[in-house]
């Protein structure tokens, strides 16, 4: 192999590795990593691959020579693959949060542990490249880095929620079973690899649980941030779109760089360009799905697997014309558009205006967010002036936003309902919305802004 061409298989894993890299900014978002510290703990993580590369020159009859019968292959992946590999991103990642990295926050934990896997994934990617092709490219950054990711962030997982209880030594039993299952999850990924036919369905089965607990374990330790912002939310379409482009250019950089290996032919042309219609769709649900984080003050989502979408007839959703409640819908763990406005507004002064009246508005505070039962998200308005409802308080009113779609008064403000409260009573953890009163569909507009209305 000359120069040039491992110049290129080089470039190509590390386009991959920074990709990821935004992408781990991106969702950690209440004190993201500096470059500086990114750089420094991926770094630390290429070397990680080094200890694993001396066990097999050791010990080459121990770890390079795999058993035939299933049950053994997959020991073999369990332990002398996936353990080795993970012990060694753990190590690394420990040595980078001991003594190169000041903790901010818990998340960092998970981040640094993905930044050690991550540079051990990129000289792997080199390796595999080398060996295989830049075919093998794609695959691998969707794919395989995701799982180095996922099982580089379980075991720190365990060890933090276990230092909530204070006790040293359960910390470090959750930190080992937390390794074992890593390795686990990195065995029986490696070992559907090597499967035909079931094994690409037991692959994708595995990698979608994977995907469901990344999210959970960044959603879990976010939710417990010492920095947690109600008016901060992640960039939804920031990550999706980062995602996007990221494999758009990793995609045509491959095909570039195909031309100086191959001749310029017709035949070589239409095979690059022959993307498999089940890819290109993985990868549009791979982007959605990984900028599903709904951030909530100490909630705690459960570690299981479950479905991006679930149906949820208690949802809320203001989007009928007369303003009424409507009775289902499907629930995306992630706040809605309209969720994600109104909170940047939070802490300051909005004007409600009404959508039947669009002449009347009523100026207060956003002074709170607020979660009830079932996870329903509420803001708290304090209007300057307070107007009397009987039997409702007047120091505050509720505000829902819709949350299906994406609507907005002149394509710039969000729209709600506004609800009132009883008086004498207060909204709670376990508060639904049968409680409140409906007083109509309002538009949300910061007060300071010259409102426009449209002609009807």
């Amino acid at each position: 192999m000359d120069i040039i061409t491992l110049i290129f298989y080089s470039i190509l894993a590390l386009l991959v590795a920074i990709l990821w890299m935004i992408y781990l900014r991106k969702v950690d978002v209440f004190q993201p990593e500096t470059w500086k510290r990114i750089g420094i703990t991926f770094l630390l993580g290429c070397l990680s691959v080094l200890p694993v590369l001396a066990l097999h020159e050791l010990f080459p009859y121990f770890f390079d020579k795999p058993p035939r019968s299933s049950v053994g292959l997959l020991f073999y992946y369990v332990f002398k693959v996936g353990l080795v590999e993970e012990l060694s991103k753990l190590l690394f990642a420990v040595i980078s949060l001991r003594f190169f990295i000041k903790q901010k926050e818990p998340v960092d934990y998970v981040v640094h542990a993905a930044l050690s896997a991550l540079g051990f994934a990129t000289v792997e990617n080199v390796l595999y490249i080398t060996a295989y092709g830049h075919e093998v490219l794609i695959g691998r950054a969707a794919f395989s880095v995701l799982i180095h990711m996922v099982c580089a962030a379980v075991p720190m997982y365990f060890y933090i929620f276990t230092q909530k209880t204070h006790k040293e030594a359960e910390s470090f039993y959750k930190l080992v079973g937390g390794l074992f299952a890593a390795s686990i999850i990195h065995g029986l990924y490696d070992f559907s690899l090597s499967l035909s036919g079931v094994g690409f369905l037991i692959m994708m089965i595995l990698f979608m649980m994977s995907l469901e607990f990344w999210l959970t374990i960044i959603n879990n330790l976010l939710n417990i941030s010492p920095h947690f912002k109600k008016n901060v939310s992640p960039d939804y379409s920031a990550i999706q779109n980062t995602l996007l482009i990221g494999f758009i250019l990793l995609y045509v950089f491959d095909f570039v760089f195909s031309f100086y290996l191959y001749d310029w032919d017709l035949s070589t042309i239409k095979q690059l360009l022959r993307i498999p219609v089940g890819a290109v769709l993985f990868l549009v649900l791979l982007m959605t799905k990984l900028s599903k984080i709904r951030l909530i003050p100490g909630k705690e989502f459960p570690l299981l697997y479950q479905i991006s979408f679930a149906f949820n007839p208690k949802t809320f959703i203001p989007n009928s014309p007369n303003g009424k409640f409507s009775s289902a819908s499907f629930d995306a763990r992630m706040d809605s558009v309209n969720e994600m406005e109104i909170s940047k507004s939070l802490y300051q002064k909005v004007k409600l205006v009404s959508r039947d009246k669009p002449e009347n508005g009523v100026i207060g505070m956003l002074a709170d967010k607020i979660w009830a039962y079932d996870d329903e998200v509420y803001f708290k308005f304090e209007p300057l002036m307070p107007l009397q409802f009987k039997g409702y308080r007047s120091d505050f009113w509720l505000i829902k936003a819709q949350t299906l779609g994406k609507v907005f008064f002149n394509d710039k403000y969000s729209e709600a309902v506004v609800l009132l409260v009883k008086e004498g009573q207060d909204i709670t953890p376990e508060s639904t919305l049968k409680e409140f009163a409906n007083l109509g569909r309002y538009y949300i507009i910061p007060s300071e802004e010259k409102i426009i209305i449209p002609p009807p």
